[in-house]
């Protein structure tokens, strides 16, 4: 299934977070990756650079602690170590 809509792109990553990878490019915005992240953490791996936020990074963690593999440096901030940690161990 080729998705060509906003509202299938949700769809699809509320299923399964990993769908990201396939949403295209001039569909993909910072509510899809977030929706993605809280299915499944490791989602975080295909968020773009330019919609990377401490929203979706802390929302990723919260979702699988070991996401924050994925955490970019200059987003990795106390607060988001913290939900990491809670939520692996």
């Amino acid at each position: 299934m080729k998705i060509t809509t906003a509202r299938e792109a949700v769809k699809a990553v509320k299923q399964n977070g990993y769908a990201l990878r396939y949403i295209p490019d001039d569909l993909l915005t910072a509510e899809i990756c977030l929706a993605a992240v809280k299915q499944d953490g490791f989602a975080l791996v295909y968020v773009p650079d330019y919609l990377m936020t401490a929203e979706i990074c802390l929302a990723a963690v919260k979702q699988n602690g070991y996401a924050l593999k994925y955490v970019p440096d200059d987003l990795r901030t106390a607060e988001i170590c913290l939900a990491a940690v809670r939520e692996t161990g």
